[in-house]
């Protein structure tokens, strides 16, 4: 059973702070966290390196055990003003939950994407795939924002004596260490009790 944070302890050294955007017709916009405390969609699922993988490149949370936070209240709003079934507005805003650990309850286990998908990299002496990429050094500003630079990810790699050979490889490592650096993402397990969730703002 997990053990509830604590209200009245409010040691600065002990305190982290979280944030989780909920665009407007989402899941925690119609429920409120403040009453209910974060769940995953999927308690029960298996996790591990490829359970993270699929949650941060593929969105597939419905099959995560794993629920998503930043360190950062502006990506928060960004998913919070942008991945909502609408656009926020004075009458519908979406919100951003402030999710604090003061400390972290008993049971409850957080855990750092890029850490638990570096555990299981190659060697840099292993033969491919590997996991870098091998295009230019604007490869990676790509992968960041697909969206606004597909063109980088379209463009082949040179190689010495080739004009022009295959698309740069990135492959799903890189592509969700890429991700959770851009998103300052941190994973918490099944569930996040109610205390923790301090927080709603509403973003209009």
């Amino acid at each position: 059973m997990l053990t509830l944070c604590n209200k009245d302890f409010r040691s600065t050294d002990a305190m982290t702070t979280y944030y989780r955007g909920a665009g407007v017709d989402t899941y925690w916009h119609s429920r409120d966290a403040r009453a209910s405390g974060f769940s995953a969609q999927m308690p029960g699922a298996a996790g591990g390196r490829q359970t993270i993988i699929n949650h941060i490149n593929n969105q597939l949370t419905s099959t995560s055990p794993y629920i998503s936070m930043t360190r950062s209240y502006e990506v928060a709003e960004h998913y919070a003003r942008y991945f909502g079934r609408d656009h926020p507005s004075p009458a519908r805003p979406a919100f951003v939950y402030e999710v604090e650990f003061d400390p972290v309850p008993a049971g409850l286990q957080l855990l750092d994407p890029i850490i638990e998908i570096a555990k299981t990299l190659n060697s840099p002496l292993a033969p491919p795939p590997f996991y870098q990429h091998n295009g230019a050094p604007d490869v990676l500003l790509a992968v960041v924002r697909e969206s606004v630079l597909p063109n980088i990810l379209r463009t082949p790699v040179r190689n010495p004596g080739v004009p022009a050979g295959n698309l740069p490889h990135i492959s799903d490592n890189l592509r969700a260490l890429v991700r959770a650096l851009r998103d300052a993402e941190v994973l918490a397990y099944v569930a996040i009790p109610q205390n923790c969730v301090r927080q709603r703002y509403a973003i209009e």
